[in-house]
């Protein structure tokens, strides 16, 4: 199963997606901010065992997400990142995909198409459409 990172800086949703991914039998880690989020995955890159995946929220105060997209890709190229908004604008996503997120998840967040967002993105070789 992958190591995933969330970072959110709403304690509920913080705690709702842990209990989601803990529930699908995930290795978790959460931060509240996205300085909290590099010097967790700084350390993790470290200690030789980087995150698979971050979930990343959008709108959080003093680093958002886009910034902590492109921070995390400096860190760790190869990490998979998915952003979580709840706006809906094209242009959202697409600030998001050029920051370097691989999926975009909008909410209120639904578990079951979270976990296979997941699994289609963290499973070599897995080709189910997004949405499935």
């Amino acid at each position: 199963m992958p190591h995933i990172l969330v970072v959110d800086d709403d304690p509920i949703n913080l705690r709702m997606m842990e209990h989601i991914l803990m529930r699908g039998g995930h290795s978790v880690a959460s931060a509240n901010s996205g300085l909290e989020a590099i010097t967790m995955a700084a350390l993790a890159h470290t200690n030789n065992t980087p995150f698979d995946l971050a979930l990343v929220d959008y709108m959080m105060p003093v680093m958002n997400g886009i910034e902590l997209t492109q921070r995390l890709h400096e860190l760790d190229p190869a990490l998979v990142i998915i952003m979580l908004t709840a706006e809906s604008s094209p242009d959202v996503a697409r600030r998001g995909k050029q920051a370097g997120a691989q999926q975009m998840l909008y909410k209120p967040i639904r578990s079951e198409e979270m976990l296979k967002t997941i699994q289609r993105l963290t499973t070599p070789g897995l080709e189910l459409p997004p949405g499935e």
